[in-house]
């Protein structure tokens, strides 16, 4: 929750009680064209209709680290520390890994750079914190199907599960496990960055 910082003895639980958000940043940028061709997502603006149903207790936001320009990287680190510093967001990277790729045409080669273990670490996050008890709700932004075992998992264990996802672009197997669904299309407009912002810029989120 933003600028919240009390004990859980002192806190009222809403009726969605002990919230946690994961945000795979990946995903959520490989989608962003389905709003529109210069979405972005504003996450303070984000965070603040996520708590529209009660307060967010800690959010964990994964995502990728640019590795091809230093100019790249600076505006990168910047966002993630207005994430962890603004949003007492808990950011975790990786870095992208590089891969060599042949045409199956041509037969020319060169390098991709291909993201690698996010959904992994955001899963076994999600994991751990459950087997401390640490949520009533897992809020997970994302709509990957790779999500799909640890959300059972999550659910089977009598917690709630809350999606957020494009309504273009999401697992039905995942969406059929949880217990509300809120595609970003239909909040976009509340949650749209705006032009000029200081983190207005592919160079905020994963390539």
């Amino acid at each position: 929750m933003i600028g919240q910082n009390r004990s859980e003895s002192e806190r009222v639980l809403p009726p969605r009680g002990r919230s946690i958000m994961f945000i795979d940043n990946s995903n959520i940028f490989r989608n962003l064209n389905l709003v529109g061709q210069e979405f972005r997502i504003d996450y303070k603006q984000f965070e603040a209709v996520m708590e529209r149903e009660g307060p967010i207790w800690e959010t964990h936001f994964f995502a990728t680290e640019a590795i091809d320009e230093d100019y790249a990287r600076e505006k990168q680190n910047d966002f993630y520390n207005f994430l962890r510093l603004s949003l007492n967001y808990h950011v975790h990277t990786v870095r992208l890994k590089t891969r060599e790729v042949r045409c199956q045409n041509c037969g020319m080669n060169w390098l991709s750079h291909v993201e690698k273990g996010i959904d992994v670490w955001l899963a076994s996050k999600m994991l751990i914190l459950l087997s401390r008890n640490a949520y009533d709700t897992c809020i997970l932004v994302s709509g990957d199907g790779d999500y799909l075992e640890a959300v059972k998992e999550v659910r089977n264990m009598a917690k709630k599960v809350e999606l957020v996802a494009f309504r273009g672009s999401y697992s039905r197997e995942l969406a059929e496990q949880v217990t509300k669904i809120t595609f970003i299309e239909d909040i976009a407009d509340d949650i749209r960055m705006e032009f000029g912002s200081r983190f207005n810029s592919s160079i905020a989120s994963n390539p």
